[in-house]
């Protein structure tokens, strides 16, 4: 199973590749060049910690391939700001994942077909004040960083989109939480049984065709 474990891997990367492929070019690499350096250097520790679970443990890191998607969505709504701003939401989303974590109380659930933390929330009110804050710190940034703010809010995508992004990151933080290295172990075991083995393989060549779609589109 370890090779079909692999092809696993390989699939989503290559679906993530013809994910970023859709993306219009972006065009703070050269500005932000030293921050995509460090975005690089995360992306291979948590691909070296994939494949050195899957060699050793013989474990499905799920909890690594999902914060390498994180990194990559949170970056690219943070490198839409510019100047100080994208200094601050750096900072501020840093503060964010920290508070998340403090704030939550881990609990390892298991269902027949999956695992996960259980979060249980310490604080209701200040776990309020800490999505309302950061919903209202990336929207007031937003009008602060651009400045035909006026035209820009009148336009609906865009009043939706800084509304709503936000809210995907708190999400995306939450998901963080959920998984680890103890639910990784659970959630390969219980999937990736010698009966699965066909209806694994057949899944990853439709999303392998459909990453050729993305990449030919």
């Amino acid at each position: 199973m370890k090779i079909v474990k692999l092809y696993s891997i390989i699939t989503y990367y290559i679906l993530a590749s013809a994910a970023i492929y859709q993306l219009e070019e972006i065009e703070t690499v050269d500005k932000h060049l030293p921050f995509w350096i460090i975005i690089a250097i995360l992306e291979l520790i948590y691909f070296i910690t994939l494949i050195k679970r899957l060699i050793i443990d013989n474990n499905l890191s799920y909890s690594s391939m999902l914060r390498q998607l994180s990194i990559i969505v949170i970056s690219m709504f943070i490198f839409e700001y510019s100047g100080i701003y994208f200094y601050i939401m750096i900072v501020s989303t840093i503060l964010l994942f920290y508070l998340l974590n403090v704030i939550h109380q881990k609990e390892f659930t298991s269902t027949r077909m999956n695992a996960y933390n259980n979060l249980k929330i310490r604080n209701n009110i200040l776990l309020s004040v800490i999505y309302i804050g950061y919903g209202v710190l990336c929207y007031g940034l937003y009008i602060l960083n651009n400045p035909q703010y006026i035209t820009l809010v009148k336009e609906p995508m865009n009043l939706i989109y800084y509304a709503f992004y936000p809210y995907v990151i708190i999400i995306l933080g939450l998901f963080n939480l959920s998984y680890d290295v103890n639910t990784d172990k659970y959630n390969t075991d219980r999937r990736y049984k010698d009966r699965n083995k066909r209806s694994i393989i057949k899944r990853n060549i439709g999303i392998n065709l459909i990453s050729m779609v993305l990449f030919l589109i």
